[in-house]
Formats: C-alpha cells, structure tokens, sequence
C-alpha cells in the first residue's frame, strides 16, 4: 500500500502540471556513491543503480520544482566480533591444559543491498546554466539482499586434540559436539527483509549543470532513520553522494 501512495503522490504531482506551461521531463540515470568498510587507508566506496524519470516544472527562468519517480540502490556494512569462552565442564583441569587460552573468536561481516523506489520533492534555482537544489525524499524499500561472512577461530582447538586428551569413562564425541569449531568461514545469502526499516525519508542537495536539454547533476543525501529497525546507540542511515545525467523533453511553451 504504501508503493501504491507514492506512485498516486508522483503521478497527481506530474498530471497536475501536465497541462501547465514549461513542463519538462524525461529520462535520468546515474548512480550512487555509496561508502562501505573504513579501513586505515580510507573508505571504500560501492556504486549503487540510480534511475528512472524526471519531471520539472518552471515557474520562471529562474526558479523550478523537480520530483519524478526513481529505482535507486542503497547498501550498508556491519560488522561485529564476540569472544566466548569454552566451557570444558571443567575437564580443563583433568586434562592439563592450565593455562591455555580457552576463548574462541567470533567474527561476523555482511553487506545489505536494498533497492528502493523513490520520490524527491526539490525546489531548484538557476543562473544561467547552473541550478542549485535541495528537498526531502521519500523512499520505500522493495528488495532487500544479504550477504554474510562468518568467522570461527578457537586457537586451542587449532593446536590440542582435545579428544585424545578425555579421560576414560567420558563420552568423547558427546563432549566435542558441545565446542565451537576450531576453524571456520561460512558465507551465507539471503532475500529476507527482516529487521530491516521499510521507509527511508530524508534530504538531498546538490548541483546542476544544464547544456541545451542535458542536465549533469551531483547531490547528497542524508536520511533521518536508522536503516533498521533495531534500536541502537549509533544511527546507521543512508547517506551518500549521487551523480546523475537527465534528459529533458519541453512541454508547452
């Protein structure tokens, strides 16, 4: 339903000017410059699909709305470590291995992608051939794909055969059932939009360049929700530059 809201919103807003002087539109296309894992050298950026079409309506030379209605990719980053010592039942003492650092090491990294449909709402003023733009957005997710990366690491595990180390009388494989994995990566894939925000509101601003009906764009967009629904002390919105080119088609005089 609330697709359903903002394809009526986009469609009211063009067939209200439809019959309006200086009414323009046409096709835009671009991508979005997304930044994902930091590391000690910088941010790595990932570029995400931005397209669909563009409706302008020019109130004077100088002043114009945009919206149009848009396929726009948005991706996210997390990662997470945990330590969890093993619990040997206190056969740790049995066995000899005082000392030893029983703790195993969880690492976990996963990229969201979300592909969102989306409605901007600019107002925009031009000087010759540049415009400068700023406006809300309003966006509602349709897919959503996951990708994780799990890591396991128990040192010990790695250089003492705990098995070889049970006393008699105890069930050995019962016990090694019951340990984390010495060594071990595993990827996982999934669709699943699950704890992940439906709606994403927020600003854009940027710039424009206009040569005949070729219009060059770059703007920043900033959204003002958690892109999930988890609560947390950090906010992990959507926030990253876009570059676009649009074709425009006068209508009207």
């Amino acid at each position: 339903m609330k697709v359903v809201s903002l394809l009526a919103v986009g469609l009211l807003f063009v067939s209200g000017v439809a019959n309006a002087q200086k009414l323009k539109l046409g096709p835009e296309i671009g991508f979005n410059m997304i930044s994902m894992e930091s590391s000690d050298l910088g941010n790595s950026f990932t570029p995400g699909f931005h397209g669909g079409a563009n409706v302008e309506y020019h109130f004077t030379d100088n002043f114009y709305l945009r919206s149009g209605i848009f396929a726009t990719q948005k991706r996210q980053s997390y990662s997470s470590n945990d330590t969890l010592l093993v619990n040997l039942f206190g056969l740790e003492d049995l066995i000899g291995i005082d000392g030893v650092n029983l703790e195993s090491y969880t690492a976990i990294r996963g990229r969201v992608t979300q592909l969102y449909i989306e409605l901007p709402l600019i107002a925009a003023y031009k000087y010759k051939g540049f415009s400068v733009f700023a406006g809300p957005y309003f966006a509602y997710m349709l897919t959503a794909r996951k990708k994780e990366i799990k890591s396991v690491d128990t040192p010990f595990l790695r250089t003492v055969d705990v098995a070889t180390l049970v006393p008699d009388g105890i069930d050995a494989d019962l016990l090694l059932a019951t340990l984390p994995s010495a060594e071990e990566t595993t990827l996982t894939e999934s669709s699943s939009k699950a704890n992940l925000r439906p709606l994403d509101i927020g600003l854009k601003a940027g710039i424009s360049y206009q040569f005949d009906n070729l219009t060059a764009n770059i703007n920043y967009q900033y959204g003002f929700f958690d892109y999930q629904t988890k609560s947390k002390d950090v906010l992990d919105n959507h926030s990253y530059f876009q570059l676009s080119l649009n074709y425009n088609f006068g209508i009207g005089k």
